[in-house]
């Protein structure tokens, strides 16, 4: 395996797979224009074809490029960086690859997520921005970004899973006071019952 830079236009994107679509590539393209190329993606050389690789993982990215590339020519988007593989590292085992790279991204804790959004909107970014950069919904922004100015005790609760996102979401309405008062109260409330879910906070 090499990693190489390669034409984004070099790559075949057509595959035998039938689930998954593309998704918003508008989105995907603002957040890689904001932040760059995050990691690389997985190709396999193709000599004998008309195209000299051909995508194992990565065909929204690469569509994203393409995109930014055709709206924005002279920003340097025409190439990506990737990991190449020659058809006979693989063994057959391009499918084993593309799952292993599905598995490994697994979805932010929205907690993480609400605090690069409140911090983006505490420097002036706008709310439709952000949005636009994480393929999140303004709502999404927003309610992320109160779950980063909960009270610490119940942060932690809501990152170990004992409170659920729902339910932490809940909490972030409640003005200051009365979530210190929540989070003095759910720990005993834990230990009696378990988790805490949103019609525990209605109660």
């Amino acid at each position: 395996m090499n990693r190489l830079t390669v034409d984004v236009n070099s790559i075949r994107t057509i595959s035998n797979r039938n689930e998954g679509g593309l998704g918003d590539i508008e989105s995907l393209a603002a957040n890689i224009k904001e932040f760059g190329q995050i990691s690389a993606v997985t190709l396999v050389a193709t000599p004998e074809d008309t195209m000299p690789y051909r995508v194992i993982d990565g065909r929204r990215r690469i569509a994203a490029f393409q995109f930014l590339d055709s709206n924005y020519p002279d920003e340097g988007w025409s190439e990506i960086t990737a990991d190449v593989f020659a058809v006979e590292e693989l063994g057959g085992g391009e499918e084993e690859i593309a799952m292993s790279a599905n598995i490994a991204r697994l979805e932010m804790n929205p907690l993480d997520e609400g605090t690069v959004f409140a911090k983006m909107l505490d420097a002036g970014k706008d709310a439709g921005e952000v949005a636009a950069i994480f393929c999140r919904s303004k709502a999404q922004v927003f309610q992320r970004a109160k779950l980063a100015r909960l009270p610490d005790g119940i942060k932690r609760l809501h990152r170990s899973g004992e409170i659920e996102t729902t339910a932490a979401l809940q909490i972030a309405t409640i003005d200051r006071a009365g979530q210190e008062l929540v989070e003095k109260k759910v720990a005993d409330f834990i230990r009696e019952k378990g988790s805490i879910y949103s019609w525990n906070i209605r109660r």
